[in-house]
């Protein structure tokens, strides 16, 4: 489940929210749905991620993220991913620009490879 929340400030805010790994969901009533979990605040059986903000830079005059590398091309569709489930560096999925028509995704732990194939 991807829930987008809008402002007038600065680019769009991402929060994604998938079960942990292991976890299988077949809700029969609305009860058991994510949403209605999410919504109650029962979110031990989830994975909790949001974009990270990019800063405005002066110099490169838009917002930046740092990719350490990673990521080479300026475009609207990089993003990183920042979970409170990992310590140390909290990014669990960068996706960016490193030409024309080739992108790079990097993920870790808590996320499947499908997970992180489908936020992007």
């Amino acid at each position: 489940m991807i829930l987008f929340e809008y402002d007038s400030m600065g680019p769009g805010k991402v929060k994604v929210v998938l079960p942990k790994l292991g976890d299988v969901w077949k809700p029969r009533t609305k009860e058991e749905q994510m949403l209605t979990h999410y919504n109650a605040n029962n979110n031990d059986r989830f994975i909790i991620g949001r974009n990270r903000r990019p800063k405005w830079d002066e110099a490169a005059g838009g917002h930046t993220l740092n990719f350490r590398g990673r990521v080479t091309e300026k475009s609207v569709k990089n993003f990183q991913i920042e979970s409170d489930h990992v310590s140390g560096d909290n990014t669990i999925l960068q996706f960016g620009r490193v030409d024309k028509d080739r992108f790079t995704m990097d993920f870790c732990y808590p996320l499947s490879p499908l997970q992180a194939f489908a936020i992007c």
